[in-house]
């Protein structure tokens, strides 16, 4: 391993670990070299959705036939573009403290919507955490698919999960929101642009049940099967005794 892998290594790690001014001073002298991995890890900690679509767009004219960043690229401003994402409205930035309260205050409360646990809530600033684990929908299916055995795989995932932070921090211009995995990272003067992963992150008592909700529903639906099939069978089964007795009794003279 080059002495650029094992620092690339250190990268990606400080960023699994939420340390991003870490993972930025160790992306620095890399990118001063042009090492086109380093722009692509720098897009994930970067200070604004603008500044992570420059990286990207330098490391494509690093090498142009990398397919990683071209498809980073793409998706990133797709999500740019994209015009159903969350927006949360701030105030007309002024110095009142009161705004800078307000912005954060509004941000907690999307952040809450979906599921996010506060960690922290100040006045201008706010920490979130979150099981980065599977929808509710996955675990009704494991339920409803796996009976038993899918509320327990359902259980394993969400206590074994790792936790995904976000941040908030306000101030009488601006409200600027990342997190550990880098997802959100635009800041806009008028408007908090959020990208919460919807699909993802159910909480614990949730997910077990919505496990349970489908293994429940498998049940039904297997007892109903079971009764029909014995009721089918029974039925089958008497008209076969009645042919039989039919066919086997003694005729009157």
């Amino acid at each position: 391993m080059t002495d650029d892998e094992k620092i690339l290594a250190l990268v990606q790690s400080s960023i699994d670990n939420n340390r991003v001014e870490e993972a930025r001073s160790l992306l620095r002298p890399l990118m001063q070299r042009n090492v086109t991995e380093a722009f692509i890890l720098a897009s994930r900690v970067a200070y604004t959705q603008e500044q992570a679509l420059e990286f990207l767009r330098y490391a494509l004219e690093l090498e142009p036939d990398n397919t990683q960043v071209r498809s980073s690229l793409e998706q990133l401003e797709s999500l740019y573009a994209n015009q159903t994402t969350l927006a949360l409205p701030v105030n007309t930035p002024s110095a009142n403290s009161s705004n800078t309260k307000d912005r954060i205050d509004q941000t907690v409360a999307l952040f809450r919507k979906y599921g996010w646990e506060v960690i922290i809530q100040e006045d201008d600033n706010a920490q979130f955490s979150r099981r980065d684990t599977m929808s509710a929908m996955s675990a009704f299916v494991l339920g409803l698919g796996l009976h038993i055995a899918g509320v327990l795989i359902v259980i394993a995932s969400l206590l074994s999960s790792k936790r995904v932070h976000a941040f908030v921090e306000a101030d009488a211009q601006d409200l600027f929101l990342t997190s550990s995995r880098g997802e959100m990272l635009l800041h806009r003067p008028q408007q908090a642009i959020i990208f919460l992963d919807k699909t993802r992150g159910v909480a614990i008592w949730r997910g077990v049940i919505y496990a349970m909700l489908g293994m429940l529903v498998m049940t039904v639906f297997l007892s109903l099967f079971w009764w029909q099939t014995a009721q089918a069978m029974t039925d089958f089964a008497n008209n076969i005794n009645d042919l039989y007795l039919t066919v086997t009794a003694i005729p009157d003279y």
